[in-house]
């Protein structure tokens, strides 16, 4: 088959390369491409270090015509290395021309998808048809898997984009960190900012609304039948949500599919007997999620549809900038609490204290302290935690969610029933890099006799090390004895 893409296509290929063995298959697919003429260069965008940490593979890469591009990580790599992804991303575009389609591979992960891509690097990406308007792209995103109840939860593994709409997914903001915190996964905050710029209504939603929780909610309301209609907010949110979607992307699983758009195709449920992920060689392939945490994913095979859902439908079609600017009433509030405290008990629309806090700790860590003490007093769960964490990167001696996590674990009283509070403030401190925390898991875990605490030890020594280096040098000395410790009979 003749190409007939409108523009060039350069691979990028980004990030560190953390297992050699998936990086070189990732790279033999991208070069395979390039020969059948469906890509036109490719370029590996990576931290200085990454190559020649591996003999040999420098000159391999070169001798394959492979573009490297090297840079040091930023500062602030960001909650799930976002920053470092878009950096690395950034970095590998000024060597691209500027009118192309991208072809964005991760180093790892991705390789079994990258032939489902080949009828799009044939034709290129459909044109969108006015989505600038809202905040959306010239051409459609062509991406393997999307979710329908996570709002522009979008696969980031391997994507094809147009160059200079990947440029506006490209930022370095706080809005994420400072006001979203632990819903904004990955996924979301590659492809959902230029959307909440233009719409109030998705700012409202992403800043307020527990939406891993609320996903969970809707999978659980359609595996019961979908019986009742939905909230008109939720309807609202869901259908502009999935009207996005089909003005600017498209799966490698099927064309583009609003032609034939039903509302009762959106909620289904896995057909018994189903394992896990298709992928057979020179098959479109397709990730499924058995457990759905996520929400479920368009055009899915192995999957049923339930009944029902056509408001959802009738949502998505109709004004789109009428739905970006609706305002939200208390009864709309009141609205999703009652409805996700019903279908996914435990995990509650997102609450005022769980927002309070989160957003005190950025200039009162007493006040974040304080609400964080209670949370230890009457129990913390998971869903909890997801929400307490913004992904602040706060600098040693800095203030933010880490510095309060690590105060209210200290002010946990040292009783059996709320140690394991304690340890999980503390671990939660520790994964949003506050070097503290980590240090004083570490000095646990070396006095325990319990099975695995040797291991668990090293763990946060490393990563105490690897905090430190980064932030206080001056800790290192510290960390060296820890190590001494762990190497001791």
């Amino acid at each position: 088959m003749s190409r007939i893409s409108p523009l060039p296509t350069w691979a990028v290929m980004c990030g560190a390369i953390r297992r050699l063995v998936e990086f070189k298959f990732s790279i033999g697919e991208l070069v395979r491409l390039r020969h059948a003429g469906l890509v036109d260069e490719i370029v590996l965008s990576t931290w200085n270090g990454e190559i020649d940490a591996h003999g040999g593979l420098r000159a391999s890469l070169l001798d394959l015509g492979i573009h490297i591009v090297e840079c040091a990580p930023p500062a602030n790599i960001g909650a799930w290395a976002i920053f470092g992804q878009h950096k690395n991303m950034l970095e590998a575009l000024a060597i691209c021309p500027a009118d192309c389609f991208v072809f964005k591979h991760r180093t790892d992960k991705a390789f079994e998808m990258t032939w489902s891509f080949h009828d799009f690097l044939v034709n290129g990406p459909p044109r969108t048809a006015g989505a600038e308007q809202y905040g959306g792209f010239r051409h459609k995103v062509v991406c393997t898997r999307f979710s329908t109840t996570l709002p522009l939860y979008v696969a980031d593994f391997s994507f094809l984009i147009y160059s200079r709409d990947l440029r506006q997914l490209l930022n370095f903001d706080g809005y994420f960190d400072n006001e979203v915190g632990g819903t904004a996964l990955p996924e979301t905050r590659w492809f959902a900012p230029p959307f909440i710029r233009a719409s109030k209504f998705l700012d409202w939603w992403f800043r307020h609304v527990a939406l891993i929780e609320l996903s969970e909610a809707l999978m659980a309301y359609a595996a019961d039948g979908a019986r009742e209609p939905l909230p008109d907010i939720i309807r609202d949110a869901v259908g502009l949500g999935i009207r996005l979607l089909d003005d600017n992307f498209v799966t490698t699983l099927s064309e583009d599919w609003s032609p034939n758009f039903d509302g009762r195709s959106l909620f289904t449920v896995p057909e018994p007997g189903f394992a896990g992920p298709m992928t057979q060689p020179g098959q479109r392939w397709t990730l499924m999620m058995t457990g759905n945490l996520l929400g479920n994913f368009i055009r899915g095979e192995h999957r049923q549809p339930l009944p029902n859902l056509d408001a959802i439908a009738e949502a998505a079609r109709g004004e789109v900038q009428a739905l970006c600017d609706r305002t939200v009433s208390q009864t709309d509030m009141d609205e999703v609490r009652r409805f996700s405290e019903r279908w996914r008990p435990g995990a509650p629309f997102r609450s005022d204290a769980v927002h309070t806090a989160a957003r005190a700790s950025l200039a009162d860590p007493e006040a974040a302290t304080a609400a964080l003490r209670i949370w230890a007093d009457i129990g913390i769960g998971e869903a909890e935690f997801r929400l307490l964490r913004p992904g602040i990167e706060s600098t040693a001696g800095g203030y933010g969610v880490p510095f309060a996590l690590r105060h209210a674990a200290m002010g946990c009283p040292a009783d059996d029933d709320l140690q394991s509070h304690r340890f999980k403030l503390l671990e939660a401190a520790a994964n949003l890099q506050d070097l503290e925390s980590a240090l004083l898991l570490a000095e646990h875990y070396l006095d325990g006799q319990a099975p695995g605490d040797h291991l668990k030890a090293e763990s946060y020594v490393e990563l105490a090390a690897d905090v430190a280096r980064r932030f206080d040098p001056g800790s290192l000395e510290r960390i060296n004895i820890l190590r001494e410790r762990l190497r001791s009979p």
